[in-house]
């Protein structure tokens, strides 16, 4: 008998210990009790909520419409699902799907990341109970929020904005406003559109449509890629100088455009450049240019040429290689605004033409000595550098130079009329300028260039350069560094290209034999 009564006495402690377990006494559950018997329950909805919910989030109901018959409208809502935690509280999923769309509304421009951060994690920490028509949520930060079903939704409050909806209310349907039968109550599947018929027959257009007539609705201009605001460059691959390949800081500009009838894009070629593709043995490049038509679907350009034929250049994330000329297309926006300077401290190859505001430069210095010089007299120079913990190297095509220190050198003067002593500086830093000082002639005189005599481009260069020059024809010279001719031609009226790929990096003097002379920098 005594063992029974300690039996039943166990049983009955543990009897005990399993109500007071299953007391209720969170205010969120639907069966809330203290007293009573049950475990908590938070799901109880006279709503589906199993396929998930609709969250109207403030900043994605810029389209909402509200003359439609529908208050939830899902073309603008994120599709959320729904789960139970450790307690049983309901909790939205935040997922990748989830995380994307805080993504896009940034960069959008939509909201702040502030603001997304906020919202991720308003949505990430609430705990919701749903019960016959009612939701409670507790929201953090914000204490707790209780509302009714009303109008196929439930509300979060004015703190936050939210709207929340079954999905299992709402039907697939055209989320496309352009399409004849778009629903804007309806959960968007492109697969169900339809479309007004497209007056487009133009198998180069983007909305070909087969069996139209007429071109006025055709569209060749179609992708998130790039706008056609921007300029657009080409030039040949090379891969050594950028390692995106698009060694872009010297390519030519050829912008991408349409007329007013909107038809097939095209390219303005300028007379410019059309004078350097035909300089440089491209002069079939330069007439295809003037003649392709083009447009641009998506990922692809329709390159549609009288030379290579009707070419599939396709997007590799920054532009266009195009295999038949072993060359690219590439839009202004996908290089970096960096420096495109070759003589810059932070020259990269990378950067898109003719950006200079960022580009970084040793301060010049100064060279002191005589600029009215004899022939046969030797006249000593300094180089006084802005900075200290740097190499100089002094060179001149005025005659011999003999550098007698790390910032002295000498110079026997043997030049007609007017030329230049240079001294190129090379910083701690690996960063290198070049500073020149003009000298001439006491015999002569001849103080200075007209600069619209002549001129050569590009520089710096690679393997030819352009010259243009004015006058009757005569015999122009290239001087490396130390002085030494080691370039001579003959140079024509009208503009002429000149191979100097058997030139050595490095920097030159270059010019009409009698006449002062420019600098020019070799670079490959």
């Amino acid at each position: 008998m005594k063992h029974f009564y300690s039996a039943l006495c166990v049983a009955l402690f543990a009897f005990g210990l399993n109500n007071l377990a299953a007391q209720c006494d969170n205010e969120m559950a639907c069966n809330y009790d203290p007293n009573g018997t049950e475990a908590c329950s938070y799901n109880d909805s006279n709503q589906d909520l199993s396929q998930g919910v609709l969250i109207g989030i403030p900043f994605g109901q810029y389209d909402l419409d509200p003359a439609a018959e529908c208050a939830v409208q899902p073309i603008n809502d994120q599709f959320v699902q729904m789960e139970a935690n450790a307690e049983g509280l309901m909790q939205f999923v935040i997922d990748e799907s989830v995380t994307e769309y805080f993504e896009w509304a940034v960069n959008s421009g939509s909201v702040t990341q502030e603001q997304a951060d906020q919202f991720l994690a308003l949505m990430t920490y609430s705990t919701l109970s749903f019960c016959g028509d009612d939701m409670s949520v507790n929201l953090p930060g914000l204490g707790l929020v209780n509302d009714s079903f009303t109008n196929g939704y439930w509300y979060l409050g004015e703190a936050v904005g939210y709207y929340v909806a079954p999905i299992a209310n709402a039907s697939p349907g055209c989320g496309d406003p352009a399409a004849d039968n778009f629903d804007i109550c309806a959960i968007p599947d492109a697969s169900l559109c339809s479309f007004p018929p497209v007056d487009c027959n133009d198998e180069m257009a983007c909305n070909y449509q087969e069996g139209s007539e007429g071109t006025a609705d055709c569209v060749y201009f179609d992708t998130d890629n790039f706008t056609l605001e921007e300029n657009d460059f080409i030039d040949l691959y090379d891969f050594d100088g950028c390692e995106t390949g698009y060694a872009a800081w010297n390519d030519l500009p050829i912008p991408l455009t349409q007329d007013s009838t909107g038809g097939p894009l095209f390219f303005l070629l300028f007379d410019e450049v059309e004078a350097i593709l035909n300089a440089n043995g491209f002069g079939v490049l330069a007439t295809d240019v003037m003649t392709v038509t083009v447009s641009v679907c998506g990922d692809t350009m329709n390159y549609n040429s009288q030379v290579a034929g009707d070419l599939d250049l396709v997007w590799d994330g920054i532009g266009f290689p195009n295999p038949f000329y072993g060359g690219y297309i590439v839009p202004g926006g996908s290089l970096p605004n960096t420096c495109s300077d070759v003589n810059a401290c932070n020259f990269d190859a990378c950067a898109a033409p003719f950006s200079f505001e960022s580009c970084e430069y040793v301060a010049q210095g100064t060279i002191i000595g005589d600029t009215l010089l004899t022939v046969g007299n030797t006249y000593e120079y300094t180089f006084e550098a802005a900075e200290e913990g740097s190499a100089f190297v002094f060179y001149s095509a005025c005659g011999e130079v003999v550098q007698d220190g790390s910032n002295t050198a000498t110079l026997t003067f043997d030049w007609p009329d007017t030329c230049e002593m240079c001294v190129e500086e090379t910083t701690a830093d690996g960063c290198s300028t070049i500073t020149c000082q003009t000298l001439t002639n006491a015999a002569t005189d001849v103080a200075e260039l007209d600069a619209n005599n002549w001129s050569f481009m590009p520089n710096p260069a690679q393997s030819n350069i352009n010259v243009t020059w004015h006058e009757t024809p005569a015999d122009w010279v290239i001087f490396d560094q130390q002085g030494r001719e080691v370039r001579r031609m003959r140079i024509n009226r009208g503009i002429q290209s000149i191979d100097i790929s058997d030139l050595a990096n490095g920097q030159y003097l270059m010019g009409p034999a009698n006449g002062a002379k420019q600098r020019l920098s070799v670079i490959r």
